[in-house]
């Protein structure tokens, strides 16, 4: 998790390459904010962030 200028984000990297593969932008809603808790990443690709606010899943855009 990170905070940028779009607001809280999740990042993927390739880290062979150091390409990014995956960018989830979450928005600015404190919601999204981790609080140093650790993602999971769930076997479909989704995310799971132990959040500020209580637990928050994401879903990822599927094509």
């Amino acid at each position: 998790m990170a905070w940028d200028s779009d607001g809280w984000n999740v990042t993927g990297l390739d880290f062979d390459s150091g390409k990014t593969e995956t960018r989830m932008v979450l928005g600015r809603s404190q919601q999204f904010n981790g609080a140093w808790g650790v993602l999971q990443l769930l076997p479909d690709g989704d995310v799971f962030i132990p959040g500020i606010a209580g637990p928050v899943p994401v879903s990822r855009k599927r094509n």
